[in-house]
């Protein structure tokens, strides 16, 4: 067998399997990993084939039979809920290298490993939801990626209209109460997986939100009801998961975004710009006066913006 989740594997070879396996991988994805819970007879009736296409598929993923297929999934749910104090990686004996060497050695190799990881089709079907302009985005995470995806959201509205942030209880409930058919809602999902975030996904799934959904290769549940789903490589270099593959992502979501609209997000950017420096912001260090923004090459020095509120206050 290779390193991939059984979820992983099952989600792999569903387009190219008999219809009547088909059928069964399709029961164990939908409610995964409570399907294996059942015995063989129940999971074969409830996916409406016979014993024998159950066993089937175990074998064609590489397990000998049923039992082993089910003792693979329970390993993928240890894995899904690991303390962080069983993921710290521990020094090989008599190896005495520094952390920001061992640092450098995992990190090196991040955002090149996404594409490992990410399929592309649902990479581009994300930026197509991004790129409509029709559809309003809204983002959230769990306890670990939150800051991550903050940042992500604020990078988007940079780059495109109707972009918002529920980082909080009373915003999601709002976000609920509003919500439109086709509204999408993008969801970071790492292990231990958060329940709050997950409730909060299937609701948003059942009253119409297109979900999507960035969780790492133990699959958040989120993904039973996600219409996308990314999936990140997990690196560890001490007791909590490293965020440098969630950060990598992102910014290929945003880059992707950016020459997907063009002509339109430079001119929002600049308008964005023009603003930020009728408002005077702090580009110099505390104590300076703010630097000005110089403008397009060709064009005049824009007026300060003390000296243009100063009028502005003189003419009342």
């Amino acid at each position: 067998m290779t390193e991939r989740s059984v979820f992983d594997e099952l989600a792999r070879i569903l387009p190219t399997i008999p219809p009547a396996e088909r059928r069964v991988a399709r029961e164990l994805l939908a409610e995964y990993p409570f399907a294996a819970h059942q015995s063989i007879g129940d999971l074969a009736q409830a996916a409406a084939v016979s014993a024998p296409t159950v066993l089937r598929l175990a074998r064609r993923l590489g397990y000998s039979g049923y039992p082993e297929l089910r003792q693979a999934v329970w390993r993928d749910m240890a894995g899904r809920t690991a303390s962080p104090l069983l993921l710290s990686p521990q020094a090989a004996p008599g190896v005495d290298e520094h952390v920001l060497a061992r640092a450098d050695a995992l990190f090196a190799g991040a955002p090149a490993r996404l594409s490992a990881t990410v399929d592309a089709d649902q990479f581009d079907g994300v930026i197509g939801l991004l790129a409509d302009p029709k559809r309003r985005i809204y983002i959230a995470g769990g306890r670990s990626s939150r800051h991550t995806v903050s940042a992500f959201a604020l990078d988007l509205q940079a780059v495109r209209p109707s972009v918002h942030l529920l980082a909080e209880d009373h915003e999601q409930v709002r976000f609920l109460l509003d919500l439109k058919h086709g509204d999408v809602l993008i969801l970071s999902d790492l292990r231990r997986y958060q329940r709050s975030v997950i409730s909060f996904g299937e609701r948003a799934a059942e009253l119409g939100a297109t979900v999507v959904v960035i969780t790492d290769p133990w699959m958040s549940p989120l993904v039973a009801c996600a219409a996308k789903m990314l999936v990140i490589p997990v690196q560890t270099l001490g007791p909590f998961d490293s965020l440098v593959p969630l950060q990598s992502l992102v910014e290929a979501l945003t880059a992707a975004l950016f020459e997907r609209l063009g002509s339109a997000t430079e001119e929002r950017m600049r308008r964005s710009d023009a603003l930020w420096d009728e408002y005077g912001v702090p580009l110099s260090g505390p104590g300076e006066e703010p630097r000005e923004n110089p403008g397009p090459v060709g064009e005049d020095t824009p007026e300060p913006a003390k000296k243009r509120r100063a009028k502005r206050k003189e003419q009342g």
